[in-house]
């Protein structure tokens, strides 16, 4: 039987997540979890990039990680402050490093860092949405906890991928790589630019990298385990595992979505469908923002919406936590939102009834 993949857009690079990829994937998540993820896919057509993970995946190793909770193996205390100073060695030797003293290390302390934060740093982001599981006494603490470990891992990727690697690849072009542009390097593995870093191994190509931007097929998988494609390799194996071509893409025609509260509120307005940053451009007062996911750079429009509605999310994600910040209605997981709205639509938020309704 053929897996069923989880879908997410991101505004990822691949030097930049593949490094976190190997983290879910390998020891490092399993020390802390008992578990890892069976497998991650990144995939990139026409410079837009995509995220597969195995469907149950997320929940699986979620429940390992709070069945440790339960068996009291998880000193809340303790984990924070390590997890805090492990946060404030990765500003002050990566995220807040001036320009001009980036080296080749400089990649290897960002690589080391996600290794040692990444696993502390996801239970602030999903296991949370699984706390049913938890001793009651024990779930108030859990969720004090993780949206603790979820504010101040918010560093982690708005000062890494959106802030770090876009400087360093810029750094690496002009200072040391002249045959590659910025763009180009953001489509290394972060195996090949470790090596490249730590023993000089030769790069790809520039023409190899340019075609990654086109079309490219990335699985980690445990144990170092990966596979990558390019080109037209890349694209019959897309088709071969029904990647990009989801139902949900058909499902156009709803009138009703259904999702989760994550702030109580009804508001009628209009929608803005952010897909990228570049969509925040055409964002207007009060309109309603209706997007994949949010991250930190939405706060600015966030700031000026009316409410939120995600395809994706849980307790402690991103938009939740805004959303209770502000006091804005907020409705995340709709699964559908951004497939069935479109700029302009005139719709009601009822977040007290976790629906959106076309008016």
């Amino acid at each position: 039987m053929q897996k069923q993949y989880e879908r997410h857009r991101r505004e990822y690079t691949l030097v930049g997540i593949s490094a976190v990829i190997d983290a879910m994937v390998g020891k490092v998540l399993s020390n802390v979890y008992d578990g890892s993820f069976e497998e991650m896919i990144s995939v990139v057509q026409n410079d837009v990039y995509w995220h597969f993970q195995v469907d149950g995946d997320r929940e699986r190793v979620s429940k390992l990680f709070l069945e440790k909770v339960n068996r009291g193996e998880i000193n809340f205390s303790s984990e924070y402050e390590l997890f805090d100073k492990q946060v404030s060695e990765f500003e002050e030797k990566v995220l807040f490093l001036p320009k001009e003293n980036y080296s080749l290390q400089t990649y290897q302390d960002f690589f080391h860092y996600y290794q040692l934060l990444i696993p502390i740093a996801y239970t602030g982001m999903d296991s949370a949405d699984f706390v049913s599981i938890l001793r009651p006494e024990l779930q108030q603490p859990y969720l004090d906890w993780a949206t603790q470990i979820r504010l101040r891992g918010e560093v982690i990727y708005k000062n890494g991928e959106m802030k770090f690697i876009p400087e360093y690849t810029e750094w690496l072009a002009s200072a040391k790589l002249t045959r590659y542009s910025a763009e180009e390097l953001r489509y290394l593995t972060c195996h090949e630019l470790l090596g490249y870093c730590q023993s000089g191994i030769a790069l790809p190509e520039p023409v190899t990298l340019r075609a990654r931007i086109q079309n490219l097929f990335y699985r980690q998988g445990p144990g170092d385990e990966q596979e990558l494609l390019n080109g037209d390799a890349a694209v019959k194996k897309i088709s071969e595992l029904h990647l990009l071509d989801s139902p949900e893409d058909t499902i156009t025609e709803l009138s009703v979505l259904k999702g989760v509260t994550a702030f109580p509120g009804i508001v009628q307005g209009r929608v803005r469908i952010i897909r990228t940053r570049n969509d925040m451009n055409s964002f207007l007062d009060n309109e309603i923002i209706v997007s994949g996911m949010t991250d930190p750079s939405y706060l600015p429009i966030m700031k000026r919406a009316s409410a939120f509605v995600t395809n994706e999310g849980g307790v402690l994600c991103h938009a939740a936590i805004v959303a209770r910040e502000l006091k804005k209605p907020c409705i995340i997981a709709t699964k559908f939102a951004t497939h069935t709205l479109k700029d302009g639509d005139l719709v009601e938020v009822n977040a007290d009834l976790a629906t959106v309704t076309k008016l």
